[in-house]
């Protein structure tokens, strides 16, 4: 994912951050994809017996308005989004 270190949840339960790789046993499950400061991504998957699914995605920042707090606060935030 872009950003790299997203957080990474099946079905509401935080399985880490990406890149991230791990085997589920085949179903439906709801993927989503979260980094502060970005819009989630989310998506429903159906895997099927012995399929390997790759799945990238780059998230797209939320905005200003995402931020709440003091000022020191958000430029605090907006800073760690934008360190290399």
């Amino acid at each position: 994912s872009k950003p790299l270190g997203s957080k990474v949840f099946i079905n509401g339960a935080y399985q880490g951050k990406t890149p991230l790789e791990f085997e589920l046993p085949a179903d439906i499950y709801t993927l989503e994809i979260g980094h502060k400061g970005y819009r989630n991504y989310k998506q429903q998957i159906k895997i099927q017996p012995g399929q390997r699914l790759h799945i990238q995605t780059s998230l797209h920042w939320a905005g200003y308005k995402h931020f709440i707090g003091n000022p020191i606060q958000v430029i605090d935030d907006i800073s760690d989004l934008i360190k290399p």
